[in-house]
């Protein structure tokens, strides 16, 4: 291992997390994950394409390993053809800008859908998260079709008895949601077209 060459790359790593790069950002992993590395935040750093390059260039140049070859040999090489980091960004962004463009008016397939869901399900999402989440969707409105597709996905559903008690709890001395003052109006809605 080249202590020099590690140093660099650690500087590298540094001076990225202070200089957040403007435009397209790539996501880097501090220790590579093929060395170990996690998906935590704190081993993730946000890279312009040259930059992304260059990281891997001196990963290379520190390890010298197979793993960090692949790495780097993936990025350095376009058609056979070697590149150096100004080429490597701008080739990248052109590919993102026609990959974009492609899917422009697509749907996505069940089948993609289903395979999604299947790599989301059982993910923890954070606190910090959530919140972002919660602040993106305040004062958003749903459609009566978006509302109608929760509703029947939540058909037969049944909450354990510790849910029903946190539910309850969390309830308690708040005014339902069709609160109107004095009296509570029952919440109607015109019949869905779909529905008939």
């Amino acid at each position: 291992m080249s202590q020099l060459q590690f140093s660099r790359y650690m500087r590298l790593m540094e001076w990225a997390k202070q200089n957040p790069p403007d435009g397209r950002v790539e996501k880097h992993h501090i220790v590579p994950r093929s060395m170990g590395g996690s998906n935590k935040k704190d081993n993730l750093v946000p890279l312009s394409p040259r930059w992304h390059f260059i990281a891997h260039w001196l990963l290379w140049k520190v390890y010298k390993n197979s793993k960090m070859a692949n790495a780097f040999w993936t990025m350095a090489c376009c058609n056979g053809e070697k590149i150096n980091s100004k080429t490597y960004e701008i080739v990248r962004s052109a590919a993102t800008k026609a990959i974009a463009e492609s899917k422009r008016g697509k749907t996505t397939s069940d089948r993609q859908k289903a395979i999604v869901s299947a790599l989301m399900s059982g993910r923890v999402v954070s606190e910090e998260t959530r919140k972002k989440i919660s602040e993106a969707n305040k004062g958003k409105k749903r459609s009566l079709q978006v509302c109608a597709q929760m509703s029947e996905s939540r058909k037969g559903r049944t909450h354990s008895q510790e849910t029903k008690s946190k539910m309850s709890a969390a309830k308690k001395g708040k005014k339902p949601n069709n609160w109107k003052g004095h009296k509570i109006y029952p919440i109607t809605q015109p019949p869905l077209p779909w529905v008939q």
